[in-house]
């Protein structure tokens, strides 16, 4: 992502190195990755007002909680020339604390190992066999990295929110995401513009190691604000209406229409035509109390109504219009879009 002078991985690097002091980049990351821009509004992105889907207060200080916290799991305090006692190496694996807060402490974790991560030589030139080996190592050995912390990972960062309290998710595990991290930092996939995406490891220097824990770190952190937080792949009905959810937020929450989003120019022919006759319904909203959404056409459905939750009533006796207006949920069927709707 990059925006005029501002950078990612830029300021990745720059709030690594400066101790992670200022929280307002985890909070432009939490708005890029829901919105589309660092400082919404963001109306080229479907952000018409502030606050908007992602980007309000109550999820930019959960992710900036829920990163300081994952910082101190994988051991990064002290990562980093900036910080005291700072090496390029990580720290060791902090103990498990069961009466401790979700809140972690500030203060730097115990002396850095003696051994870096990573042991991998620079070479001139790589043959093409070679690279995807070193990328296998460089994988390997940040797996190995987080297997050593699956006690804390397990139990303080992939946890879902019920009625009862915080439980283990039971969609989300620290094996699935090796899984795919395996894929998606050895194996580069198109950007549709010519070029090759790759989740940011480090792969490129021994000594960027660090800056790409921190960047797994923020992932989960923002992660957490949503597909963690109900234990749901597909989003969830949240947005009220004088204190009441219409079944239409199916088509848009926080002032958004999916129906009018585009891709960008170089996805366009990604893009799939709105079919009015779909009669779709939500698989699973995880731990949510939120209902189902669905979509049908008005033929069948000529408008919805709301879901109190403070009652836990349902009524659909007469039409009841989201924050856009709309009252039916025709063409309405796109909800699932990932643990950070991107």
């Amino acid at each position: 992502y990059e925006d005029g002078e501002w950078n990612y991985m830029e300021q990745l690097r720059k709030f690594a190195d400066n101790k992670f002091e200022d929280n307002v980049f985890i909070k432009e990351v939490n708005a890029i990755v829901e919105v589309g821009c660092r400082h919404p509004p963001c109306k080229e992105a479907g952000c018409v007002s502030f606050p908007c889907d992602g980007a309000y207060s109550e999820n930019q200080n959960r992710a900036v909680n829920r990163a300081f916290l994952t910082f101190t799991i994988l051991g990064l305090w002290d990562s980093f020339e900036g910080s005291l006692g700072g090496t390029n190496s990580p720290t060791p694996v902090p103990s498990v604390c069961p009466e401790c807060t979700g809140s972690p402490t500030l203060l730097p974790t115990s002396a850095p190992t003696a051994t870096p991560l990573m042991d991998i030589t620079s070479a001139p030139s790589v043959a093409p066999s070679r690279e995807v080996t070193l990328l296998l190592r460089r994988f390997n050995d940040l797996k190995e990295h987080f297997i050593n912390r699956r006690e804390l990972l397990e139990s303080k960062v992939f946890i879902r929110e019920t009625k009862f309290g915080l439980a283990s998710s039971a969609l989300y595990t620290l094996d699935g995401l090796l899984s795919v991290l395996k894929d998606l930092t050895t194996k580069s996939s198109d950007d549709g513009n010519g070029g090759n995406l790759m989740f940011y490891i480090g792969q490129d220097d021994d000594k960027n190691v660090n800056y790409g824990l921190v960047n797994i770190a923020l992932f989960l952190a923002h992660a957490t604000t949503r597909g963690l937080r109900s234990d749901s792949c597909e989003e969830v009905n949240h947005d009220l209406v004088e204190g009441k959810l219409p079944f239409s937020n199916a088509c848009g929450q926080h002032s958004q229409s999916y129906n009018d989003d585009i891709c960008p120019m170089a996805d366009v022919a990604r893009e799939c035509p709105l079919d009015t006759t779909m009669n779709v319904k939500q698989a699973s909203v995880g731990s949510s109390t939120a209902p189902r959404f669905f979509c049908a056409p008005k033929s069948t459905n000529p408008f919805t109504g709301y879901f109190d939750p403070l009652s836990g009533t349902t009524d659909k006796s007469e039409p009841f219009a989201n924050a856009i207006g709309r009252e039916d949920v025709e063409g309405c069927c796109w909800w699932g879009r990932g643990m950070l709707h991107v």
